[in-house]
């Protein structure tokens, strides 16, 4: 962007935005080099420059102490900016795999708990199971989505104790941990005599299906790490 740009009313072209972007993002520079760069990004506000600036939350700085500390300034000035940022934020919450700040603004500004829940469904259904590059933003969503009226979202949760995502899968357990539902509880019987998983998701599942009491059949093979730790006793998954 020229001298003369900074006296006039004239765009800044995408080359100066993604200039400051790029130093928004700098990884080893002091915060106040950053802070900057955001604070011309905010005073251009353009669809663009809001857009570029966004892409703060997909960086983690040297300092995690600057990290949050920044980011937590960024979503209150996202949150200020009020309804224009909204449909910015969508796309990057549909597209993006670092979404949690975006997530936080984004439902300060809508204030509307309908909107805000359709915007996670639909998010995690752009990012199915088999997708090895959303892990986190997976898991993020999937932190939210357990906040919610979990019963209607079963079907939608229940593919996802089969991402390829050890964490992801953890998350899935956990949100539905307290499913009535047979289908739920069968996937979850699955899992006690499976090797397709990780010995920690496995024993989470174990834990569900001993607190919930799940009757399962008692000629079932437990995997060894299951076994570990439970027996089964009249049909019920106990501990040893």
């Amino acid at each position: 962007m020229g001298l003369w740009d900074l006296f006039t009313n004239k765009k800044p072209s995408s080359e100066a935005i993604a200039k400051q972007v790029q130093r928004a993002k700098e990884h080893y520079a002091q915060p106040d080099y950053r802070r900057m760069a955001m604070d011309q990004l905010l005073k251009w506000n353009t669809e663009e420059s809001l857009r570029g600036i966004l892409d703060r939350f997909c960086v983690v700085v040297q300092s995690p102490h600057w990290d949050e500390d920044e980011k937590k300034w960024l979503s209150e000035q996202i949150v200020a900016l009020g309804d224009k940022m909204k449909p910015i934020l969508r796309n990057f919450i549909l597209e993006k795999n670092e979404i949690n700040y975006a997530l936080g603004a984004y439902r300060q500004i809508c204030k509307d708990d309908e909107e805000y829940n359709r915007l996670l469904i639909e998010a995690l259904k752009k990012r199915p199971p088999s997708d090895h590059r959303s892990v986190q933003s997976k898991q993020e969503l999937l932190a939210a989505l357990s906040e919610l009226d979990l019963v209607s979202l079963e079907d939608l949760i229940a593919p996802y104790l089969n991402d390829h995502s050890d964490d992801v899968q953890f998350l899935s357990i956990e949100a539905l941990s307290h499913s009535k539902s047979p289908h739920i509880h069968k996937l979850l019987l699955t899992m006690l005599s499976s090797e397709n998983h990780s010995a920690r998701v496995v024993r989470a599942a174990s834990a569900v299906v001993a607190q919930q009491k799940i009757s399962l059949d008692p000629e079932l093979v437990l995997s060894d790490v299951v076994s570990e730790d439970y027996k089964i006793d009249h049909g019920l998954l106990v501990r040893r």
